[in-house]
């Protein structure tokens, strides 16, 4: 998971944070149980940062660490 933090060139005030999420597991087959098992919980982890980032973002905007 990698995470871009971008500024509006219109409104400098306004961020954009952009996640590019990556399917590292080629070696499992496509329509498995396996795969679906690990989907899943892929997909929590992976929500679960999503939503401490935002936080963490949240909180650095708040005390100008990023503008």
């Amino acid at each position: 998971m990698s995470n871009i933090i971008s500024a509006d060139t219109h409104d400098p005030a306004a961020l954009y944070l952009t996640f590019v999420l990556e399917w590292p597991h080629a070696q499992i087959e496509a329509g498995s149980e396996e795969e679906r098992e690990k989907y899943e919980m892929c997909d929590g982890v992976c929500k679960q940062i999503i939503a401490t980032t935002i936080e963490t973002i949240r909180e650095m905007v708040k005390v100008g660490k990023i503008v």
